[in-house]
């Protein structure tokens, strides 16, 4: 079986107890679910700020991560929730859970996933989804790092990933972790077993009398944990390993921290950095050797930079060519009452904006033409080049029994297992 995703958003219901989601144009059994949203019920923005990403791949296999930065606050209240036992909830006025949801089952017939709302929000939220299927599977994990620098080898997975994602809402000092006001943390990043990585993270801090944000993007690091004043963690790809991996350290944390996992086998993943057009039209964006099945994006909003910059901003979202959706949010930096807004557009892979109206700056639809590439059309251009980081996952080409890509060696760029552990080209 071929690789398969299939990306769609849904209403939460508004009480609690079991919600089964069977859309009739999936056509595959899930087997594993990446989620995200920010609160909204409908497409376009609403003030505070908010975000979360959870991961299932069963129901004992689930983590999630969340927070929530309000708009109009004189002392900058921000909340974060990190838990391993759920895959999804949402932060309102500070550090109030809004919904709490906990995995139930991937369904075959008819096709979907079923989840347990304990706790119901109190409006219709707007859950976005992305299912993965046919030869990819997943399993989410929590990696201690310790308190030293250098290698960190995360071990007890269930084979080689073709590709690990990390988040986090704060810097993790314990495995489960309840609703705190805290400075929190918006971190997504990924790393490939072809050594292409990077990450974005946006920093917000409580309790201020006037808002402290900050941001950074890496294209040569796999995640990055900032407290208000200094760097807690960050770490480059080293290798894919027979069951787990081994990133590196360049700091030593002053605490064992934790970071969040989502460790994906099968098929073949990219990841890639791409600077905006200025202008609106159609870009192509080349995928040696891979073709596009499902990408995510996101950005900071800014160019290419190495260092921390002013301002929590995000933009974030999902396509499998077809369905698309973008959640995104903007907490000003260094304004005495707080200016912080959210922002949601189920038309398009990407968006990014300016907290206050909000303001849409840009917007992007992505299409996979059939080949080795994406085509992003600038559909809303602010008129700067912005950097926007990208997870490409798809099938390797092959021709006439030959690979074709970036190494024309079973063990080459893609690693010794190209699609999955201990199973070498099965998922194309």
């Amino acid at each position: 079986m071929a690789v398969a995703a299939y990306v769609d958003s849904v209403a939460l219901d508004t009480a609690t107890g079991d919600q089964t989601v069977s859309p009739g144009s999936l056509t595959f059994t899930p087997n594993g679910t990446l989620f995200s949203g920010n609160l909204l019920t409908a497409d376009g923005g609403q003030a505070d700020a908010a975000w979360f990403f959870g991961a299932a791949a069963s129901a004992s296999d689930e983590r999630y991560m969340a927070f929530e930065s309000e708009d109009a606050s004189a002392n900058a209240d921000v909340g974060a929730v990190a838990q391993i036992d759920g895959c999804m909830t949402a932060l309102i006025d500070n550090n109030v859970v809004d919904f709490i949801g906990d995995f139930t089952t991937h369904n075959d017939a008819p096709h979907g996933m079923s989840f347990n709302l304990s706790n119901a929000p109190a409006a219709a939220s707007i859950l976005n989804y992305l299912h993965l299927g046919g030869d990819l599977t997943i399993q989410t994990f929590v990696h201690n790092l310790g308190t030293g620098s250098g290698n960190k080898a995360k071990t007890g997975l269930s084979g080689s990933p073709s590709c690990v994602i990390f988040f986090s809402a704060v810097a993790i000092t314990a495995d489960t972790l309840v609703a705190q006001t805290s400075s929190a943390i918006g971190l997504l990043g990924w790393m490939c077993a072809d050594g292409t990585q990077g990450y974005c993270m946006t920093r917000h801090t409580d309790a201020g009398t006037s808002s402290d944000t900050a941001r950074r993007q890496r294209t040569d690091k796999c995640f990055g944990l900032f407290t208000v004043s200094a760097e807690v963690a960050e770490a480059h790809f080293v290798s894919m390993d027979a069951n787990g991996y081994t990133i590196n350290l360049a700091n030593t944390p002053t605490a064992n921290v934790r970071v969040y996992g989502v460790a994906i086998y099968g098929g073949a993943w990219k990841a890639i950095n791409f600077l905006s057009s200025t202008g609106t039209g159609v870009t192509n964006i080349t995928t040696p050797g891979l073709i596009p099945k499902v990408s995510l994006f996101q950005t900071y909003g800014l160019g290419a930079n190495t260092t921390t910059q002013t301002g929590g901003k995000r933009g974030f979202g999902a396509t499998d060519g077809t369905r698309r959706w973008a959640v995104a949010y903007d907490d000003l930096d260094a304004v005495p009452d707080t200016i912080a807004d959210s922002y949601l557009d189920r038309t398009r892979a990407l968006v990014s904006i300016t907290a206050g109206t909000p303001t849409l700056n840009d917007a992007y639809d992505v299409t996979f033409p059939g080949n080795e590439s994406l085509d992003v059309d600038h559909e809303v251009a602010s008129g700067v080049a912005i950097q926007i980081l990208g997870l490409v996952g798809g099938s390797m080409l092959f021709t006439a029994g030959t690979l074709v890509g970036p190494s024309s060696r079973l063990a080459g760029a893609f690693g010794s297992r190209l699609l999955g552990p201990n199973r070498l080209a099965k998922a194309v």
